[in-house]
């Protein structure tokens, strides 16, 4: 389970003195939500969890600079929308790319 207080301390943290240490520590707390994300929605996609999640993480590094917001209700908001929505790209690229895989291996088999 995450710990929505220590997310609010590290965001507000980040607001005040935006720093790539204090982000690290925001993308560690966040992992939680990840995972609870990929268990309630993408139970089909299990053995890609760890890809799914790494691209996430990833995504969340990147934007990172020129975050600022008022307060640290609407970052957290913005983490799990973005969170949310990287999740769902990263399935859909996954899912194209196992379909893909699927047709070229029926493609290889000889019917005699």
């Amino acid at each position: 389970m995450y710990d929505l207080k220590q997310i609010e301390q590290l965001a507000q943290q980040y607001n005040t003195n935006p720093n790539d240490n204090t982000f690290e520590l925001i993308i560690e707390a966040i992992v939680p939500v990840i995972n609870i994300q990929l268990n309630k929605s993408y139970l089909s996609l299990r053995e890609y969890w760890d890809d799914m999640s790494q691209e996430v993480l990833l995504k969340l590094w990147k934007n990172r600079t020129g975050l600022c917001f008022t307060s640290t209700e609407r970052l957290y908001r913005y983490l799990y929308q973005q969170i949310h929505r990287n999740l769902f790209r990263a399935a859909e690229k996954i899912k194209k790319e196992y379909m893909t895989e699927n047709v070229e291996s029926l493609d290889n088999i000889q019917v005699e």
